[in-house]
């Protein structure tokens, strides 16, 4: 890794790494869409951002709420923007609650039984419990597709971007929720996800050769985090289920 050295120098650009069949080398062309061109600009106001309050549970008003919250800000959207999703999001929450009123109920039987299943040793309960869950969230996230499509459509192509960036953020960094993290790091993390972002919005094709590149972008994410990013003592506290099984 190649770091800004002392003196107040605030950006850091990590190697640019090229997967291939075989595993990950050094690149360098830039042209090509199996690649990461990642600048990281360590920035205080992502110590904030990292110390953020636990976000309230899926699929509940408050988090849709928070959501749309954390979208006005990462996205920087202008009042007018604003003004529309705040009338997007009142149309979110009522299809929301009008799915609650319906399915309420059974989603929250179906979280009790994985959280009991998920402690013993039932394994076909376990299944079951699982299975059970996934269909009523798959079921929520019907019930919610045009109501979110419509919050989406109040963004501009980069502000999307933006968007995704931010989510695939989310999700990666909670594999690491148990390796304590630098704010460097975090800030890192963030600017990897945001080039892997990016590399998957321009692999929207269904053809095989996109395919296969889409489902390459986890594990170049990963490596640049695990094997860059990372410390090695870092990287032996990362669960077992946050990386690629060993072949």
């Amino acid at each position: 890794m190649h770091e800004g050295g002392a003196g107040g120098h605030n950006v850091a650009i990590v190697d640019i790494f090229q997967v291939t069949g075989h595993g990950i080398q050094e690149g360098s062309e830039m042209a090509s869409l199996s690649r990461f061109i990642v600048v990281v600009t360590l920035v205080a106001l992502v110590a904030g951002a990292a110390s953020a309050a636990r976000a309230p549970e899926k699929g509940t008003v408050e988090s849709v709420q928070a959501e749309a919250d954390q979208m006005a800000a990462e996205c920087k959207l202008t009042a007018d923007q604003q003004a529309a999703l705040k009338e997007k999001v009142k149309a979110k929450v009522g299809a929301l609650e009008a799915w609650l009123k319906v399915n309420g109920e059974k989603l929250k039987a179906a979280q009790d039984a994985t959280k009991a299943a998920r402690s013993g040793t039932d394994d076909a309960a376990k299944k079951k419990a699982g299975a059970d869950l996934k269909a009523l969230d798959t079921d929520r996230e019907s019930a919610l597709a045009k109501a979110e499509a419509d919050i989406q459509a109040v963004l501009t192509p980069e502000q999307k971007g933006d968007w995704d960036a931010t989510k695939l953020y989310q999700t990666t960094i909670g594999r690491y929720k148990k390796v304590n993290l630098t704010e460097d790091q975090l800030a890192k993390i963030k600017a990897v996800c945001k080039a892997a972002a990016a590399e998957l919005a321009g692999l929207k094709d269904d053809d095989k050769k996109s395919k296969a590149a889409r489902s390459a972008v986890p594990a170049k994410l990963k490596f640049a985090i695990e094997e860059v990013i990372l410390t090695a003592e870092q990287k032996a506290s990362v669960p077992s289920a946050a990386r690629p099984a060993a072949k």
